[in-house]
């Protein structure tokens, strides 16, 4: 931690308080009795989720964190980048407005992160001559707030940043019925108004009209096509709080591995294309229910907006 005085930390976080606003959405602790926003949380669902990633990050790598440089985009507050820098990951967040860049970077500089570093920019225009190659990259609550293609063209770009898994935490949409063609590819979604005045601004895209939400199929078939070689569905660890009862909002992984081939295939089929998910337009979404049969919250409606 920092060596400043809980009343320099109050002092800082006021003025930025001042500049920006208060803090919306992340509560971290900064010294004493001092959080970033209210006092301790009681919510245990938003720990479980992140704790769900670090799970899948080590998992996957078969490595300690420590070991990892990780990519977090739209990273809001800071809250998942702090967390992984504390656990040793060299960390990189970027995120598209200024007033949570400033709160990141001031937790970050309260506990001392040397491994940690915050960018003010848009998802559109992270690339690897940007910011270079990542073991794991972090693509949570963005993917559904971006429009077409903006969306094929952030997950296309994060093909070749990435070493070994992007994992992606967004909403899905059940019955596209917008077909959208990026090179040569047909997907299907729904594009929905982005802007609700119910929500803080926070929480909705940037300089986006009308977002693209994928259907489930279409999202398996673009990080496929972005050069991910298996794609994967996390259902454990189970996070309540961020599932539904739907599935409207998987975390997904995609693995960058080396493609295989058949030894005992002809050779004409030695380098066969992979086939893609089928969209099946008037598919009725099947429920998932925790043990005790409990409702998880979000519960799938096409008439609700989802900006979370």
């Amino acid at each position: 931690m920092t060596m400043m005085t809980t009343a320099e930390i109050q002092a800082k976080k006021q003025a930025i308080i001042d500049q920006y606003g208060p803090w919306q959405a992340h509560a971290l602790h900064l010294q004493d009795d001092v959080w970033t926003m209210g006092g301790a949380p009681t919510a245990k669902g938003p720990f479980i989720n992140l704790r769900r990633f670090c799970q899948v990050m080590a998992d996957v790598t078969r490595q300690p964190l420590q070991e990892l440089r990780i990519l977090d985009l739209a990273c809001l507050e800071g809250w998942f980048s702090i967390e992984l820098a504390l656990q040793g990951a060299e960390v990189v967040g970027v995120e598209g407005r200024e007033e949570n860049v400033a709160k990141a970077r001031f937790v970050k500089e309260v506990y001392g992160l040397d491994n940690l570093t915050f960018h003010h920019d848009l998802v559109q225009n992270v690339s690897r001559e940007k910011y270079g190659e990542f073991d794991i990259i972090l693509c949570s609550g963005i993917l559904y707030h971006l429009g077409a293609p903006d969306v094929f063209e952030v997950v296309e770009a994060l093909g070749p940043m990435c070493r070994q898994a992007l994992l992606v935490e967004t909403h899905i949409w059940y019955n596209g019925k917008d077909p959208y063609e990026y090179k040569g590819q047909s997907y299907l979604g729904r594009f929905r108004p982005e802007y609700d005045p119910n929500y803080p601004p926070q929480f909705h895209g940037i300089d986006t009209d009308y977002a693209f939400c994928l259907t489930r199929p279409s999202l398996f078939n673009l990080l496929m096509h972005a050069g991910f070689t298996s794609v994967y569905e996390c259902m454990g660890p189970v996070c309540p709080a961020y599932a539904s009862v739907y599935r409207d909002r998987p975390l997904v992984v995609g693995i960058k591995g080396v493609r295989q081939t058949l030894k005992t295939a002809p050779p004409a089929w030695q380098d066969l294309p992979y086939d893609l998910w089928e969209e099946r337009v008037n598919e009725i979404p099947t429920p998932l229910f925790l043990a005790g049969g409990d409702v998880v919250p979000n519960v799938y409606n096409p008439d609700v907006k989802m900006h979370c």
